[in-house]
């Protein structure tokens, strides 16, 4: 697993290519956070955002389609989509040098 420095670098990376925003623990201030979020849930023309773990934790959103993991997640985050009781999906991709994590061959922790 990455770590806390070079997952906030990858997800601006990704954002940049993506041309959408970025949420990570370091884009700023409480209400900044807030304009991320709220430009995100009302966009149209760019209904996605690049995100770590921190957007996972306590999000309330409802209608998230689609989870895309890049590298292994530190937990199961696809838990954050289809909370509206409609069909989600989850997407991980992981490098092809990808070793199996924690306990078991194969598992994740949840």
């Amino acid at each position: 697993m990455a770590d806390v420095e070079e997952t906030r670098e990858k997800a601006n990376e990704l954002s940049g290519l993506l041309q959408c925003d970025s949420y990570t623990p370091e884009n700023g201030t409480a209400a900044e956070k807030k304009h991320i979020l709220t430009t995100w849930v009302v966009s149209t023309k760019r209904p996605y955002i690049v995100a770590t773990t921190a957007l996972a934790e306590g999000l309330e959103y409802y209608y998230v389609r689609l989870i895309v993991n890049v590298d292994e997640p530190e937990s199961l985050e696809s838990g954050r989509a289809g909370r509206d009781g409609l069909k989600a999906y989850s997407l991980v991709f992981l490098a092809t040098t990808w070793k199996p994590q924690g306990e078991g061959e194969g598992s994740l922790k949840t």
